[in-house]
C-alpha cells in the first residue's frame, strides 16, 4: 500500500433503514467542509446520529459500542488520569471516560464546533451533561496544530473519527500516529474505531492495523454487534504495556468494582470483555 493511498472510502456504518418514512422527524441537519451530519428521531430506535447518510449511533443502543471501545483501555491502565479524545463531540465516549474516578483531565479535540453545539442541544441522551464537567476541555481545530501547541502527556488516547480517514492518506495517518505516540505516557493505551473486519470485508481494517502495529508493541482487534446498525462495529486497541484483550475477566470485574463503575454500565463487564475480543478461527488466521 503506497504512502499516498487513501485509507478507505466508506465508514464502518450503514444506513439503518432503506425506507426513509421510518425517519419520523428531522431534528437537525448541517453541512461542513468535512462532512454532513444529521440528527433524526426514528420511530423504532429513538434519536439517531447520521454522518453522510450513514448511521453513527442510535439512542436505544449506542451504549453497547461506547462502553466496549472506552472501558477496556482505561481498565488496562492502573490509574488513568489524562485522556485525549480525538473526535467524539457527541459526548457518549466522553461520558464513559468520566466514569473512571481517577480522571483529572480530558481534552476533546474536534474540527467542528457546530457539531458539538448541535449534539449538546439535541443529544442529551448521549452526553448526559458531561460537557459541563470541569475536567473537560474542548479544543476546536486541526489535529496537526493541536500537537504543536499542546505538550502535555496522556495516559489514554481515543481516536473517534473513523469517517475522516476517507480523506487521509496513509502517510498522513502514520505521521498522526507518531505524534500521538510521542504524547503518550509509557504504559498508556491507544484505541480507535476501525473499518469492518470479516472474512469477506477485511482489507481496510488490516491496512489500518498494519499502520498501528508500526508504533505499538501489543495490538488487539475488538468487535461488537450493535442491533440498530445491523452490523458489527470494530475497534483497535494498542499499547506497549500489555495486550488489552488478554485482561482476565476477574481483573476487569475487580477494577470495575473498585472504581465504582460496574453499576453504571449496561453492557460491559468481564464476560462482555471476553466476548468483544473473541475472534473466530478464520479471523485470527487473517491477523497472522
Amino acid at each position: 500500500m503506497g504512502t499516498n493511498a487513501q485509507l478507505g472510502h466508506a465508514m464502518d456504518m450503514r444506513v439503518i433503514e432503506e425506507n426513509p418514512n421510518l425517519r419520523t422527524n428531522t431534528l437537525y441537519v448541517h453541512q461542513t467542509p468535512q462532512r454532513r451530519f444529521a440528527i433524526y428521531h426514528h420511530s423504532v430506535h429513538g434519536k439517531m446520529l447520521y454522518f453522510d447518510e450513514y448511521c453513527h449511533s442510535a439512542e436505544d443502543d449506542e451504549y453497547i459500542y461506547h462502553e466496549s471501545i472506552i472501558h477496556p483501555a482505561l481498565l488496562a491502565h492502573p490509574h488513568p488520569q489524562r485522556v485525549l479524545l480525538l473526535g467524539g463531540g457527541h459526548g457518549a465516549g466522553l461520558r464513559e471516560i468520566l466514569k473512571h474516578p481517577d480522571i483529572e483531565k480530558v481534552i476533546v479535540l474536534d474540527q467542528d464546533g457546530d457539531f458539538i453545539d448541535a449534539c449538546e442541544r439535541f443529544l442529551p441522551e448521549w452526553h448526559q451533561g458531561v460537557f459541563d464537567d470541569p475536567r473537560v476541555e474542548f479544543v476546536i481545530g486541526d489535529m496537526s496544530a493541536f500537537f504543536h501547541q499542546f505538550s502535555m502527556p496522556f495516559d489514554i488516547v481515543v481516536y473517534d473519527q473513523i469517517e475522516l480517514l476517507s480523506s487521509m492518506s496513509v502517510e498522513s495517518f502514520s505521521k498522526l500516529l507518531q505524534k500521538i505516540k510521542i504524547r503518550m505516557h509509557p504504559g498508556g493505551s491507544f484505541v480507535m474505531k476501525s473499518f469492518p473486519f470479516s472474512v469477506s470485508d477485511n482489507e481496510r481494517h488490516l491496512n489500518l492495523l498494519s499502520l498501528v502495529k508500526a508504533h505499538f508493541k501489543f495490538i488487539d482487534t475488538g468487535r461488537v454487534f450493535v442491533p440498530s446498525s445491523t452490523n458489527i462495529k470494530t475497534c483497535i486497541c494498542a499499547s506497549d504495556a500489555c495486550h488489552v484483550a488478554k485482561l482476565p475477566k476477574e481483573i476487569v470485574n475487580r477494577r470495575l468494582d473498585r472504581r465504582n463503575i460496574e453499576s453504571k454500565l449496561k453492557f460491559y463487564d468481564g464476560d462482555a470483555h471476553n466476548h468483544v475480543f473473541a475472534l473466530s478461527k478464520d479471523l485470527r488466521k487473517l491477523l497472522v
